[in-house]
């Protein structure tokens, strides 16, 4: 029992309860209101981040770099290689790179500035500029495709 309770510990002052309206018992008494907060950034930067939105649905997804096991996920305003992870907004065909967990520059700088382009299962990025934190030796010039 007590491992279960430290488990339930853990998620909620994780960050990882459910959200909508507090659950109540069925004897009638209310449940203590649990709140959410959002995830932290990979960078605690107070600057404003580059304009832009979510990934849009075509680039959205686990990518495969080539032939080799080297992966890239784009969901939402995060992106991740491996065990690095940061921020992405998106204006049309511009995706900009951020916050970056393996870069030590804080915004407004460490953005790298990519075009893509998505054909059927494949995408391309090429740097728009030279990338403070050297993501243009992973992205541009490469294939990724789409894992199912």
């Amino acid at each position: 029992m007590r491992k279960g309770a430290l488990v339930l510990a853990i998620l909620v002052l994780g960050g990882c309860g459910g959200g909508g309206a507090p659950a109540s018992s069925a004897a009638g008494a209310t449940a203590a209101t649990v709140t959410n907060f959002p995830s932290p950034s990979p960078s605690a930067s107070a600057e404003p981040w580059p304009s832009g939105g979510p990934v849009p649905t075509e680039l959205s997804g686990v990518w495969r770099l080539g032939t080799s096991s080297g992966t890239m996920r784009l969901s939402g305003n995060t992106y991740a290689f491996g065990q690095s992870n940061g921020n992405v907004v998106v204006n049309g065909n511009e995706i900009a790179f951020f916050n970056g967990s393996g870069c030590a520059i804080s915004l407004p700088g460490g953005v790298g500035r990519y075009s893509w382009t998505v054909s059927g299962t494949e995408a391309h990025f090429e740097a728009l500029s030279p990338d403070p934190c050297g993501r243009s030796d992973l992205l541009a010039g490469v294939t990724w495709t789409k894992r199912p």
